[in-house]
């Protein structure tokens, strides 16, 4: 299925279109459920990745020769609340669930999720 251009309409709301609700879903990139995607965007933008995004993947993002990426996001100021200051972040491998945990694998190899 191509990507949503955003001037589609909505089915049944026929005023309103696709740009309309990424609006009303996604008003800020600080948001709790747009910095992950946003932190995903940039990294794909970085590598030059054409691969695209797809949902619950094992990896977040992709590169055109293979590699996989996970991408974790941290915030360093939260929005009104410790702007003047700002938590340290830090980067590292992800450990991948065990058989039984959070999410169940069909690999039950140790390891991480991506390269």
């Amino acid at each position: 299925m191509p990507p949503l251009r955003g001037d589609e309409s909505i089915v049944g709301v026929p005023e309103a279109t696709v740009v309309d609700f990424w609006r009303f879903a996604m008003p800020g990139l600080r948001m709790n459920n747009t910095r992950g995607l946003f932190a995903e965007f940039l990294v794909h933008q970085a590598v030059g990745s054409h691969q695209p995004r797809v949902e619950w993947a094992s990896r977040d993002v992709e590169t055109d020769d293979g590699l996989r990426i996970e991408v974790r996001r941290a915030r360093t100021c939260k929005p009104g609340v410790n702007e003047h200051r700002p938590t340290s972040a830090s980067v590292g491998s992800v450990p991948r669930p065990a058989l039984g945990d959070c999410i169940r694998s069909a690999d039950p190899r140790p390891g991480t999720t991506a390269d």
